[in-house]
């Protein structure tokens, strides 16, 4: 099948998608120490007015030991994300397609070892070849289980569901059924990739990315806002022991995305427990984006509509 509606026209190679479920879910990758056992991390979100669960188990990885090989277990971590986000942005370009596999439809990209590693160094990520094929491995053999209290929604997926190489370097993966679900169903907009893969704050990058996944109708006049305990929630950054630390994590972030000219404005209101003001119980982030900002989200805008008339009903 073709993916032509997929596929952004930009010479500029600046852009590319965001999906409307998969870049929702919070523990897809972890920002903390990857190697561990007992590791497996299960969050809540919101999405489409339901609250979902996510639990995210990590993957079983033959290492090199001193003693022979082993097998440890490893969380997808900043690695893995900056992989995936290449990837998507490849088949943003027209390398991907439709491969069906259990009478699924799922949406494969191929490439080489050398155009990935090539893509990420042009964002400023250098990895090596070993790295990346460590990678792809990791997200095979984590797994995300998706659900909801009722029931009424249960998927469990591979962070990938298959990735395979030749001696050559030629690759090709396989985006699990949720991601491609997402594309399928046209539940994607564009982004500024480039922007976001030049955050050095991973929490930057996120946001970025929710600012433009849910800022939909974004004006320089209006205010976005998001809870601290929404970002450690819903964000690979996770709780702190002490909530002043959270917030200067989040404000660093901030100060990146307005050097970075996404926004012109930002504030952090702590919420108090009771009068005093020593104990943050939570707190109100808020930021007015950039006119360019806004003018890029309406672009979005109008090519998710062109999108959805793309495509012949039924």
């Amino acid at each position: 099948m073709c993916l032509d509606f997929y596929v952004l026209e930009d010479e500029s190679h600046q852009y590319s998608q965001l999906h409307s479920l998969w870049d929702s879910i919070p523990n897809r990758f972890f920002w903390g120490r990857q190697e561990d056992p007992k590791a497996m991390s299960v969050r809540t979100f919101r999405y489409l007015n339901r609250t979902l669960t996510s639990t995210l188990v990590p993957g079983s990885i033959r290492v090199k030991a001193d003693d022979g090989d082993e097998y440890r277990f490893y969380r997808p971590g900043v690695r893995e994300e900056l992989v995936l986000d290449a990837l998507v942005h490849l088949a943003s370009k027209g390398k991907a397609d439709m491969r069906t596999r259990n009478g699924e439809a799922l949406v494969s990209v191929t490439f080489s070892l050398y155009e990935l590693r090539k893509e990420l160094a042009a964002r400023k990520h250098t990895y090596n070849l070993d790295q990346i094929k460590a990678a792809l491995e990791t997200m095979k053999r984590s797994s995300l289980k998706i659900e909801d209290p009722i029931g009424e929604f249960t998927a469990e997926v591979s962070m990938l569901y298959e990735y395979s190489t030749n001696r050559k370097g030629r690759c090709y993966v396989l985006f699990n059924s949720l991601l491609s679900r997402d594309i399928r169903q046209l539940r994607f907009r564009r982004f500024n990739y480039c922007k976001a893969m030049e955050c050095s704050q991973a929490l930057a990058h996120w946001l970025l990315k929710r600012i433009s996944l849910r800022f939909l109708q974004a004006s320089p006049a209006e205010k976005w806002s998001i809870r601290l305990s929404t970002i450690q929630e819903e964000s690979p950054m996770g709780k702190y022991a002490r909530s002043r630390d959270a917030l200067k994590k989040v404000q660093a972030a901030f100060d990146e995305l307005f050097k970075r000219g996404v926004i012109a404005e930002s504030d952090i209101e702590p919420r108090h427990e009771g009068k005093d003001p020593r104990k943050i119980t939570d707190a109100l982030c808020w930021v007015r984006c950039t006119s360019r900002f806004c003018t890029e989200m309406k672009r979005s805008n109008q090519l998710s509509a062109q999108s959805q008339r793309s495509l012949p009903s039924g």
